[in-house]
């Protein structure tokens, strides 16, 4: 669902992937616009869910590996600053 919201979006084409980005259409990546304090409010949440060792349906068999890394950079991220 949340690929599904995003491509509607987005005009339905994700991000080209890094060279080091494996995986299918579950990892798409799309543009988001978000402030500076909600980029913070998602890590801390992803953070969270990583040190707890919660899992979605589509990251039961890998994990969030990645995920915290992303976000770290997108939150440290100087364009688009509200």
């Amino acid at each position: 669902k949340g690929n599904e919201l995003a491509m509607a979006q987005h005009g339905g084409e994700p991000l080209s992937k890094p060279a080091d980005h494996t995986g299918g259409r579950a990892t798409d990546m799309f543009v988001l616009r978000l402030g500076v304090s909600s980029r913070l409010e998602v890590l801390r949440a992803v953070r969270a869910a990583c040190t707890s060792g919660a899992t979605t349906s589509g990251t039961a068999g890998r994990g969030l590996g990645g995920f915290v890394e992303a976000w770290q950079e997108y939150a440290s991220w100087k364009g688009g600053q509200s």
